[in-house]
């Protein structure tokens, strides 16, 4: 239909009631209500997402001076809660036991950007092997595959590569920042560029 679906909880249950068949979401029958998805698929987009955006985009939340000030608060922040995901994944492979379901995809996209911004993941091995084993997924991989494909035609047209999302195989959203928009946004929020 017409309806635009956005935010991360409503797209994934979308797509999971869409597409039973892709296994988004554990199988009712084995003891996981549709509520609980949904409140630990919450869990991640409420709580863990805006501390990832405190230590992978630091800089645009305070100017250079304090930036680290920033990412040290979300590192901070962060800890307690990968010391819980450490220990539930300890137990078992998968959020949920022994079937992937969409909320790994989504921890694993928490692991990979506070990793990649240096964020010590060392500390909570049992996330560090489920990151792993993400990475091991064929989807994951054919994921990966088509985002660096993409990021030379986005640099080619000035676009800094922020990340993508394809569900499927298929490319869904390509988010990306223009140097051009960052001068344009300060010079708005700061009245200088």
């Amino acid at each position: 239909g017409d309806t635009v679906v956005t935010e991360n909880v409503a797209i994934l249950t979308f797509l999971g009631r869409k597409f039973p068949e892709a296994g988004l979401f554990p199988d009712p029958a084995g003891g996981v209500s549709d509520i609980e998805c949904l409140s630990d698929l919450s869990f991640v987009a409420s709580t863990l997402h805006p501390i990832v955006t405190r230590i992978r985009m630091a800089p645009f939340f305070a100017g250079p001076a304090a930036a680290q000030a920033v990412w040290d608060a979300g590192a901070t922040a962060m800890d307690p809660f990968f010391a819980l995901i450490d220990n539930r994944l300890a137990e078992r492979r998968w959020w949920y036991g022994d079937q992937w379901a969409v909320i790994d995809g989504y921890l694993n996209w928490v692991f990979f950007r506070v990793a990649g911004a240096g964020y010590d993941t060392s500390r909570f091995p049992a996330f560090a092997a489920h990151a792993q084993a993400c990475a091991q997924r064929p989807s994951i991989q054919r994921a990966l595959g088509i985002e660096r494909a993409q990021e030379e035609v986005l640099a080619a047209r000035g676009l800094l590569f922020v990340g993508i999302d394809v569900i499927d195989g298929n490319l869904t959203e390509i988010n990306v920042t223009s140097p051009t928009c960052f001068q344009e946004s300060r010079t708005v929020s700061t009245g200088r560029t």
